[in-house]
């Protein structure tokens, strides 16, 4: 048992560390001295940035020489650069990052001494992306590391990906990687980051995969056999013990209970008749195109029961793009005069004639694929931007902030397009927001009280943001990684937040939406061990996932709304939900 009261802050860190991130720093401490890597996995919140900068700061007062390399997200550099202006203003920190001839300027500093006292000068900590070590990494694998210690370390969990490989390649005495999701889909995934940090000891994936097959978990009879397993053999139990010694967990309900509690809510939208006359629409067109495929270009696994896709059929969703605009939208003639656009569009619309009844309404719709009105039409054809719209009309009323994730850059722009309708202040991250712009935007919504909203796409995002100027977060849509979503709604669920938060997960009842969100709950195989019989995964490539959304899309629990009952709707589902 470690006692906190012990632990000495080291002299370059300024500010206080609470009781576990004492403990934390003193566990980073014996890890080095034992010359032994591993993973600080935190829920996301509790501040690992802080104790890493801690742990840094009592390397270089120890007098251990750099370099450091400090791997993080693009989104999460201007974060770290804050902390460390914030808590070790005296460490040198370079940053790694920029054009060519920038870079080339930039080694030069990564390669000179910096003086932390009159006798004493190191080399600096490096801070960089993921995408340096692939663009500069002959650089990289030339200097000896003292540390690599990589942020949101489950990016690597693919160990044939180039960024592990050269990473592995590497000279470093020590590895560390942080991230508040150690455990996502499978074992291949965690043997990756295992591998990385104990290659003498998790050297065959082979094996470590043979303790039990985690997809047959999928299956009751699998499900049964796994347990039966656990009893005879305690795998598990085993794999726990293994990992013990190398990982460090700390969840907010056991060391931080000064954190405002927060609740979940999932907000179920009802569709348009107009969306639902299209999405019935898309669904009919697609399993049409799916019926015509052949056969044979499904093969099946030796027990029969796991359908993989060939090559063939591995991009088919772009298959299908393609080949549907190359037969109703034929690019040679698509431009050329306006009797020829208009001979295409009758083109289009005598194949969506197969699927719905084309209307005035759904027109324009089917002709572009695209939201085409930027008034309130853009409200009144989607049920989410209508209980979006009340949402967030009561939310401005009571001066809430909000943040706003979605997976899809196209549906931010959307809401952008609604959010100029009612003229909120609102600030916008998605992947080619720069890193001055980040920076900008993140200071700006956390300082600024007339900033209403922060949209952001979840990817980008949705990791090592402290943002807890909001409290309130709302799910758009959601990631098949549920992980990814439980990264997103920590941005403001998390040390310095003093305001309980309230995140919302819109979800259209009936539709690929809703099978996400079920299919999220069951997904988290390696942290819960419990999978329902309702876990198999939804392949939209599939005539038979298909037609089971056809059924969803018909049956009562997809809720329609006509446009004339939608006020009345919009307000009983409201008077439950923000009142409380």
């Amino acid at each position: 048992m470690i006692d906190s009261n012990v632990i000495k802050t080291p002299i370059y860190f300024n500010g206080d560390l609470r009781d576990y991130q004492r403990k934390g720093l003193q566990w980073l401490k014996i890890l080095y001295e034992n010359g032994l890597n591993g993973i600080l996995a935190d829920e996301m919140g509790l501040g690992k940035t802080i104790q890493i900068i801690a742990l840094l700061c009592h390397l270089i007062e120890k007098q251990q020489d750099g370099p450091y390399l400090l791997i993080a997200p693009l989104s999460t550099i201007p974060n770290w650069l804050l902390e460390f202006e914030k808590f070790a203003p005296k460490l040198p920190v370079v940053l790694f990052h920029g054009q060519q001839d920038e870079r080339h300027i930039i080694k030069k500093k990564i390669k000179t001494g910096y003086k932390i006292t009159n006798t004493y000068s190191t080399l600096p900590i490096v801070l960089t992306s993921f995408e340096m070590p692939i663009h500069e990494q002959k650089f990289i694998k030339s200097l000896n590391w003292r540390y690599i210690i990589i942020d949101e370390g489950h990016r690597i969990k693919n160990h044939e990906c180039l960024l592990i490989k050269i990473l592995k390649s590497c000279k470093s005495m020590s590895r560390l990687l942080l991230t508040g999701t150690p455990l996502q889909n499978n074992l291949a995934e965690l043997w990756s980051l295992l591998n990385f940090l104990l290659p003498e000891i998790f050297d065959d994936l082979a094996v470590f995969e043979s303790w039990f097959d985690a997809k047959e978990l999928q299956h009751d009879e699998g499900t049964k056999n796994f347990l039966k397993l656990e009893q005879e053999k305690h795998v598990l139990s085993s794999l726990r013990e293994i990992l013990q010694p190398f990982m460090l967990r700390r969840e907010k309900s056991d060391v931080c209970l000064d954190i405002p509690p927060k609740k979940e809510l999932i907000v179920y939208a009802p569709l348009t008749e107009l969306q639902h006359n299209l999405y019935k629409a898309v669904l009919n067109y697609d399993i049409a195109r799916l019926s015509k495929s052949k056969e044979e270009q499904i093969i099946y696994t030796e027990d029969g029961r796991r359908p993989m896709r060939k090559c063939v059929l591995k991009n088919i969703n772009n298959t299908i793009t393609e080949g549907f605009k190359r037969e109703m939208s034929p690019a040679s003639s698509l431009w050329e005069s306006d009797e020829s656009t208009c001979s295409t569009d009758e083109t289009i619309l005598s194949t969506w004639k197969q699927f719905t009844n084309i209307t005035e309404h759904n027109r324009e719709f089917l002709l572009k694929m695209r939201m085409v009105h930027k008034n309130e039409d853009i409200v009144r054809s989607s049920g989410k931007l209508l209980v979006l719209d009340s949402m967030l009309a009561k939310l401005k009323k009571q001066r809430h902030k909000v943040l706003l994730f979605s997976t899809m850059t196209k549906i931010l722009d959307i809401i952008e397009d609604y959010l100029s309708l009612r003229n909120y202040k609102y600030v916008r991250l998605d992947g080619l927001t720069s890193l001055i712009e980040r920076k900008e935007n993140i200071k700006t919504f956390n300082t600024d009280p007339e900033v209403f909203m922060f949209l952001i796409s979840t990817r980008a995002g949705g990791v090592g943001l402290n943002l807890v100027g909001a409290d309130t977060v709302i799910m758009y849509d959601s990631d098949w990684n549920p992980q990814v979503d439980i990264q997103a709604m920590a941005r403001c669920h998390r040390i310095g937040q003093t305001k309980p938060v309230m995140i919302y997960k819109l979800c259209t009842k009936g539709t690929l939406d809703e099978a996400i969100i079920n299919r999220a709950k069951v997904k988290r195989v390696l942290e819960k061990m419990v999978i329902s019989k309702h876990s198999q995964a939804v392949n939209v490539n599939s005539k038979t996932h298909l037609l089971e959304l056809q059924r969803l899309l018909e049956s009562k629990e997809c809720q329609v709304m006509a446009s004339d009952h939608e006020g009345k709707l919009l307000k009983e589902i409201f008077i439950s939900l923000i009142n409380n």
